[in-house]
């Protein structure tokens, strides 16, 4: 399940990086939770086999539409970025 993985990757590595240096990753995990529980509104979670090229697109969708602070739109690098963290989390599970 997703969320395993997610709190999972958090729970590994987080302590291994300085102060700071996982905020981004801990963004990147509460626009996906927040993606899974609107994509998923009974059980909040998926299988990581249901996660293909659609799901990152719809996942790309929802973190541009749905702000995470009130008038602070993430478009351009930063979308891109939580995209590839996201990759890099699912292809840390092979």
């Amino acid at each position: 399940m997703v969320i395993e993985l997610l709190e999972y990757y958090r729970k590994i590595w987080e302590p291994k990086f300085k102060n700071g240096g996982f905020k981004n990753y801990r963004t990147t995990i509460d626009y996906v939770k927040l993606f899974l529980a609107f994509k998923y509104k009974t059980t909040k979670d998926t299988y990581l086999s249901r996660i293909n090229m659609e799901f990152i697109t719809e996942l790309e969708h929802y973190i541009r539409n749905h702000l995470m602070k009130r008038n602070d739109r993430c478009v351009g690098n930063g979308l891109g970025k939580h995209i590839r963290r996201f990759k890099t989390i699912i292809k840390w599970a092979n």
